[in-house]
């Protein structure tokens, strides 16, 4: 540990402890260290390996330098230079030999002129953050091309389980957002793919590269086309309904805020952004548990889309936006158990759909289907405990719908009213997100005590999963073990991805 120094000292205590009882089946990952010797952010690749002497193993550490952009390197199509990143993939291929793997070629759509205008550093930090932001994102080593342009070798026990994993890609071909000195600005990359199936050399690596270059990411399987009628449920008595479906092809409602204009757009255009992120059980259970939430990019600023103030008047733009929700995360659910067949989705949604939508359950329905998990309940829809709150009669109804169409029901901010004790007596609920505030009190003695005490009586109103989140830091992930909630959240464990990726593959 003294010269490893790993950032995340319990999650590598947790995979050493593993390997001393002789589970090698996890021993190959990375680590990021705070070693002064090791610069930027490059990781350390370690493979630990059995040893014949007793009480011991072996310990490989591959530390890769990355390549310094030359000064003069100017945006190309085929000017690829230098023979390095061909050899850097053939060690990688040769240190770590998978059953399949494939080059992917991440190249800049486009470069902000922002970027140029404003002082002689800010392109540098871009392009320096644009490798970290493909680190981060496609969990995969990443070596230097040119300017502008990024090879990543992708790898995987065999042909199917790497098809997903390429599929799962797509989400890093929209528009995201990488913060400069504070400011924003926007990025977007064109993904590309070849299988290798041989080694490469200097000859063959151009040749293969245009091969890259040409073939677009596989689309996840099945394509999903759901556009039942939507019966809304209006406020006062009416004889009359509107339908609505899934293409936004016939409907024409008044808009009065750009915002809401500009979200409407981007959800033709299938361009919002869904962030996954992995919770932790301590039960070790249900180890694939990941929260969706849903945002979407608008001038260059990032618009968090659960309990958005300007959705609250427009109930039909609301239930189409968590349609398309549940059917693009369904979409990548039924890609990702090919990896992981226990894996399941705590979908944040607005409150509209669950009061107001009459097909909601039937469209819960379909999805399980066409899933395809072997899981009882992959499905875990999270609503607002305030949104409930004032509906909590109806919201029971509607609830006890979706249940009984194979859901299970999560309320975050629980705790965020005077009423948190009597919703959980009222609704069929298997979990709790506690209010970020309430992790708040895991950084002193006595707060922690209060915490335990709110939860232990939580639990004997009903034996929920309790979830605590925004566990961003070490001190809070460790405390948090003193207390009953059962599911641990935060960027200690793992970030907000635009992808399903587990924590150990990173």
């Amino acid at each position: 540990l003294d010269v490893l120094q790993p950032n995340d000292l319990n999650i590598f205590k947790q995979r050493f402890k593993k390997i001393s009882l002789g589970q090698f089946d996890q021993a190959r990952f990375e680590i990021q260290s705070q070693h002064a010797a090791i610069s930027g952010n490059n990781a350390l690749k370690l493979e630990f390996i059995p040893s014949q002497e007793e009480d011991a193993v072996q310990l490989t550490i591959d530390y890769q330098l990355d390549l310094q952009i030359p000064a003069n390197t100017a945006f190309s199509e085929k000017s690829y230079g230098s023979t390095a990143p061909w050899q850097q993939i053939n060690r990688q291929l040769s240190t770590h030999p998978a059953q399949a793997n494939a080059l992917v070629l991440f190249r800049l759509n486009q470069c902000p002129e922002r970027v140029f205008q404003l002082d002689w550093q800010t392109p540098g930090q871009y392009f320096n953050q644009l490798q970290s932001f493909l680190k981060e994102q496609a969990q995969m080593p990443i070596f230097n091309l040119e300017l502008g342009a990024y090879l990543g070798v992708l790898q995987a026990e065999n042909s199917t389980v790497l098809n997903s994993q390429l599929a799962s890609l797509q989400s890093l071909q929209k528009e995201h957002l990488l913060t400069v000195n504070e400011l924003n600005y926007s990025v977007q990359f064109r993904l590309s793919y070849a299988q290798i199936t041989e080694p490469l050399n200097e000859a063959s690596f151009a040749k293969f590269l245009d091969q890259t270059n040409q073939q677009a990411l596989p689309k996840a399987k099945p394509e999903i086309e759901i556009t039942p009628t939507i019966d809304i449920i209006p406020s006062e008595p009416t004889n009359s309904s509107l339908s609505l479906d899934l293409s936004l092809q016939d409907v024409d409602v008044a808009m009065p805020s750009p915002l809401l204009q500009q979200l409407k757009q981007q959800l033709a255009r299938g361009e919002i952004h869904l962030k996954y992120q992995q919770i932790y059980d301590k039960h070790d259970q249900d180890t694939h548990n990941y929260e969706v939430t849903s945002g979407f990019i608008a001038d260059e600023q990032w618009h968090d889309l659960n309990d958005l103030a300007a959705l609250r008047d427009d109930s039909e733009l609301s239930i189409q936006l968590d349609r398309w929700i549940l059917v693009e995360a369904c979409k990548q659910l039924h890609n990702f158990i090919t990896q992981y067949p226990k894996a399941k989705l705590i979908i944040n949604l607005n409150i509209d759909i669950l009061l107001k939508d009459k097909s909601a359950p039937e469209l819960i329905s379909k999805l399980l289907t066409i899933i395809g998990s072997k899981q009882e309940s992959p499905l875990i829809l999270q609503f607002s405990e305030q949104a409930i709150q004032p509906h909590l009669a109806i919201a029971q109804q509607f609830i006890a719908r979706l249940r009984q169409h194979g859901a299970e029901i999560s309320i975050r901010d629980f705790t965020s009213s005077m009423y948190s004790e009597s919703i959980l007596q009222q609704l069929d609920v298997q979990y709790l997100k506690l209010q970020s505030k309430k992790t708040e009190l895991l950084n002193s003695d006595a707060g922690l005590a209060q915490l335990q005490e709110k939860i232990l009586n939580y639990l004997t109103v009903k034996p929920v999963g309790i979830l605590l989140a925004d566990l961003n830091d070490m001190n809070l992930f460790a405390n948090a073990w003193n207390v009953e909630a059962r599911f641990l959240q935060g960027r200690y464990f793992q970030k907000r991805l635009d992808r399903l990726t587990d924590v150990q593959d990173q």
